[in-house]
């Protein structure tokens, strides 16, 4: 028990300075229009693509706005592909700002 509460403490504090990190680069902002993104493209490409269940069409969202594309899911619908083109537009240009800063989560000096 006193392992998985340590783990659970570490993994909070790993997250706080996540946080504390974005807010500082004030990144905020990029990272929730992001997760917006993603969570409408999932819920537009589910609709649209009537035989792809929810979780189907967020893992086709994440693949394609990180420029993955493995290939297995694809639009079969013009309104799939609609989807999948506005994502693909602004889903590189967000991902971009978002990860484009080399002292995001301390990895490198700022």
């Amino acid at each position: 028990m006193a392992g998985a509460f340590q783990s659970m403490h570490s993994l909070l504090q790993i997250l706080r300075r996540i946080s504390f990190q974005l807010r500082r680069e004030n990144l905020h902002r990029v990272a929730f229009v992001l997760l917006v993104l993603i969570l409408v493209a999932t819920v537009a490409f589910w609709y649209f693509e009537e035989k792809l269940g929810f979780f189907d069409a967020f893992w086709w969202s994440v693949v394609t706005v990180t420029t993955v594309g493995y290939g297995d899911i694809s639009p079969a619908t013009l309104a799939g592909r609609f989807v999948g083109i506005a994502l693909m537009m602004l889903g590189i240009g967000f991902l971009g700002a978002f990860w484009g800063r080399p002292g995001l989560i301390g990895l490198m000096p700022a």
